[in-house]
């Protein structure tokens, strides 16, 4: 699935620097490794510069089909919609900056990427197609396919690698000196004060609707993809780890878990924001990647641990098992 995303990055790669179709391997390499063909781009038109009307159409989306020609088994999702993350772009940039204030649901490649997400199920139905994406790519896919789940019922396959978390994990003092009875003092005392934090600043209907939502999606599992040397994506698994360990820890914690999950602390902070990132039960592939020291290895291709490549390497091992938030 991940070659397939690295498909969408070629592409828009090759648009950017305008290379021609013998100056490098052909993007397809990538989609025909697999056995899946090309069947459609989405090319969003952004303006290059403000003030300008010079445009310039991204390519952000592909749409591929298995090639039913090949002798392979065929996957169960047969359509496959991959989303690219980050490049060097100014209106990439500008998507990245809503994921933070939670409100990434809100601009023009989510509703585009939702629109080519409705076609597909229209036309091939739900159980048939699959979404995938990478980093910006893989938030917006979880968003998408999340707001399906929670407002039609339309649950389709998701995987997606190295999703932007809304806020950069920073390991603590309690994490640097590898205490774990603090660590497990420090997490039950933040869940609780994300319970109280929110029965004070959000009123009963919010909550209602955010804990409804919440509750509709329980029988809906992505699967996400997360290297623990990522600071990036690192948070999703730092999210179901904590809940694990503070739901082990007697009744009471449990309790606090089930209260807190559906909320994010940092998230009250900006009105309106609704924690549309978070679900109750994930497939969590994890690559237990060493910290990345950021200032020395952040340009090293090797050892960026966010980077797509990392999830076809030969040498890759990776843990996989279903995570579900104790009471959801």
């Amino acid at each position: 699935m991940a070659k397939l995303v690295k498909g969408v990055y070629e592409l828009e790669h090759r648009r950017m620097v305008q290379t021609s179709a013998d100056a490098e391997p052909p993007a397809r390499r990538w989609w025909e490794s697999v056995n899946f063909e090309l069947v459609g781009l989405q090319e969003e038109e952004e303006q290059r510069k403000k003030n300008s009307h010079d445009e310039e159409k991204s390519i952000n989306l592909a749409v591929y089909r298995w090639n039913s020609a090949s002798p392979a088994p065929p996957p169960p999702q047969k359509v496959v919609i991959a989303v690219r993350g980050t490049l060097p772009r100014m209106d990439d940039g500008w998507h990245n900056m809503h994921i933070p204030l939670q409100r990434l649901h809100e601009t023009p490649r989510y509703k585009e990427i939702m629109a080519a997400v409705k076609s597909a199920v229209a036309t091939h139905g739900s159980h048939e197609v699959c979404i995938v994406g990478h980093s910006l790519g893989a938030a917006l896919g979880l968003l998408v396919a999340r707001s399906l789940a929670v407002n039609e019922s339309v649950r389709i396959e998701s995987h997606l690698f190295n999703p932007v978390y809304p806020y950069t994990w920073v390991p603590g003092p309690h994490e640097l000196i590898g205490d774990e009875a603090l660590w497990s003092t420090i997490r039950a005392m933040r869940y609780a004060a994300t319970v109280g934090l929110t029965h004070l600043l959000v009123d009963a209907e919010t909550r209602s609707s955010v804990e409804a939502e919440f509750l509709r999606l329980q029988d809906w599992t992505p699967h996400i993809y997360v290297n623990k040397g990522d600071p990036i994506c690192r948070g999703y698994w730092e999210y179901f780890h904590s809940h694990e360990r503070l739901a082990r820890q007697g009744s009471l914690g449990a309790r606090v878990s089930s209260m807190a999950a559906p909320y994010s602390t940092r998230g009250l902070a900006f009105r309106g924001s609704k924690p549309v990132h978070l679900v109750p039960s994930v497939v969590l592939h994890l690559c237990a990647g060493a910290p990345m020291d950021v200032w020395t290895d952040l340009g090293d291709y090797r050892y960026f641990h966010h980077n797509l490549k990392n999830w076809w390497t030969k040498d890759l091992q990776v843990q996989t098992r279903h995570v579900r938030i104790a009471s959801w």
